[in-house]
């Protein structure tokens, strides 16, 4: 009955993306080489060393349940490690409380484990048996009052968040992560696609931004500027890269008949953000109006 209350409570899990449904980077369906402290699947990093391998977004199906899952496997031998983790905000806020790491994990490995890494030391859980078979992992601990982060790592890991001995073929499948408050690893909570996502957003987002219409101003120049509201709100003011050259549609003026396409070579035009809005900005000369469309990624993780 506890853990039924417990399971219904609701936003318990401080760990984002635990299902691993989100995945706003790319596809990954496929195994993809990985390389060490880099998002693939939102807000979780990898974490590789020594070793190489891959990540696939996969699924696991249990009684029937369709799971999706993050597998890791190591395509060369070494002593190292591969692992994913996610770093949680505002790690020293939970000094001195007690937490619960609890996480189903499927591996034929008997290196992999959970290993909570808090900047002054490791808590791990036991580990996995390496049998091939599907085993909830969990480890409890109290924050120490020193600590700098709290990194739940999960993979093939020692205790102590290092190297050990790792070979070509050796995998963890990762699913159903939960960090919560208390001793207690209670039932997984379970959040819809579009909450997790909005929840992924937060620190990484890829939109295609389009405007009506971006005024080049006067015949001796001037600035115009088209600002879009970021929803949610940003964890803070995100570093923005462009996916593709943005496009330009000439709407008035003497470039061309309305819809004919533009190219701005000889304007300057810049772009910027803040934790709650993205801005196209421009400072030209001439009288042409134009439509807008930029691809662009904003990215504030942790």
């Amino acid at each position: 009955v506890a853990g039924d209350t417990a399971a219904r409570a609701g936003r318990k899990n401080l760990i984002i993306n635990g299902s691993m449904q989100i995945s706003q980077r790319g596809d990954y369906s496929s195994a993809t080489t990985i390389a060490n402290v880099t998002y693939y699947l939102d807000r979780w990093k990898t974490a590789l060393n020594t070793v190489t391998g891959t990540l696939t977004h996969s699924t696991e199906v249990i009684s029937g349940v369709t799971y999706e899952s993050s597998l890791l496997a190591a395509t060369s031998t070494g002593t190292g490690f591969i692992a994913a983790y996610q770093p949680v905000e505002f790690p020293t806020s939970y000094r001195g409380r007690t937490l619960t790491v609890s996480a189903k994990v499927k591996s034929n490995s008997t290196n992999a484990r959970i290993s909570v890494y808090t900047g002054t030391g490791s808590f791990p859980s036991t580990a996995h048996t390496g049998g091939g078979g599907i085993e909830t992992l969990k480890v409890t601990f109290i924050v120490p009052s020193t600590n700098t982060v709290i990194d739940p790592y999960i993979g093939l890991i020692s205790e102590t968040t290092s190297n050990l001995s790792v070979t070509s073929g050796d995998y963890a499948e990762i699913f159903d992560v939960q960090l919560e408050l208390g001793s207690v690893a209670t039932d997984f909570e379970h959040r819809s696609y579009g909450e997790e996502l909005q929840l992924c957003k937060r620190y990484w987002r890829r939109d295609v931004y389009r405007t009506g219409i971006l005024p080049w101003s006067g015949s001796t120049g001037g600035t115009s500027q088209v600002t879009w509201p970021l929803n949610p709100e940003m964890r803070g003011s995100p570093t923005l890269s462009t996916n593709a050259t943005p496009s330009y549609s000439n709407i008035t003026g003497t470039a061309g008949p309305a819809g004919q396409a533009g190219t701005l070579t000889s304007n300057n035009v810049t772009r910027g953000a803040t934790a709650n809005s993205i801005h196209i900005s421009n400072n030209a000369t001439g009288d042409t109006l134009y439509a807008v469309t930029v691809d662009l990624t904003a990215d504030a993780e942790l």
